[in-house]
């Protein structure tokens, strides 16, 4: 059956939210960064809030973008060219993810488990757990060629196909089907695709820079440590 998946009580969603909580008033949502400066003293980070141009002000900052995104942001002074290499040549997955909602996990009346690895539509996907409720998430899980494919269908369309391929794997679903959700993760502006995904010797050539500070400008996330496309990679 294979190890039981590590939730955090009351769902895994507890940890970000207790993060915001202690930072308390000064997170600001929906501000798109666009430019940041170090002058020495400060740092100055260009952005838009509320269609309004802005600049904050700070001693120190901390870039979490994704890689593909840290790419499109304008620094001054400009980037090492080693670190601009790293930035743009480390690889990454394109994703999109497909959630069902069901009434109940119905595949374990026949002794199965929610996963599965096709060579379907579908691809792969997985059941994840859901906090105290009898209901049930199904995922499938597109990446690569799949997931742009899946990425340019219209929503009714995508989920109609993902519905068809768990079927026949777990038949029953469009019985206990109740809602769904779709995650572009390549098609995401604050994101532009998966996690990092280096080839072989990608990790030698890219981690340093990509970890290397640049004056007051400090770098974080996922593509920064070796245990990456995970919480607790982007935690770290």
């Amino acid at each position: 059956m294979g190890a039981q998946p590590f939730v955090l009580d009351g769902g895994n969603d507890r940890l970000p939210r207790a993060m915001a909580d202690e930072l308390g008033d000064p997170i600001k949502y929906g501000v798109d960064v666009s430019a940041i400066a170090d002058k020495g003293d400060a740092v100055h980070v260009k952005a838009i809030e509320q269609n309004t141009r802005r600049t904050f002000e700070a001693d120190q900052v901390i870039c979490t973008f994704p890689a593909k995104v840290l790419y499109k942001i304008q620094f001054d002074p400009k980037l090492p060219a080693e670190k601009q290499k790293a930035i743009k040549k480390m690889p990454y997955i394109d994703h999109t993810l497909t959630y069902l909602t069901v009434d109940k996990p119905y595949w374990k009346d026949r002794g199965v488990l929610g996963i599965a690895y096709t060579d379907l539509h579908v691809a792969q996907f997985k059941d994840i757990p859901v906090w105290k409720m009898p209901l049930a998430i199904l995922e499938s899980y597109r990446v690569g060629a799949k997931a742009k494919e899946a990425a340019n269908l219209p929503k009714e369309q995508l989920i109609e196909r993902t519905l068809k391929g768990i079927d026949k794997v777990h038949p029953g679903i469009p019985k206990y089907y109740k809602s769904s959700y779709i995650k572009s993760w390549g098609t995401d502006p604050y994101s532009l695709g998966g996690p990092s995904w280096p080839a072989p010797g990608d990790v030698t050539k890219y981690l340093e820079p990509l970890q290397q500070p640049h004056g007051n400008i400090r770098f974080a996330g996922e593509h920064t440590k070796i245990l990456r496309s995970t919480m607790e990679g982007v935690l770290r």
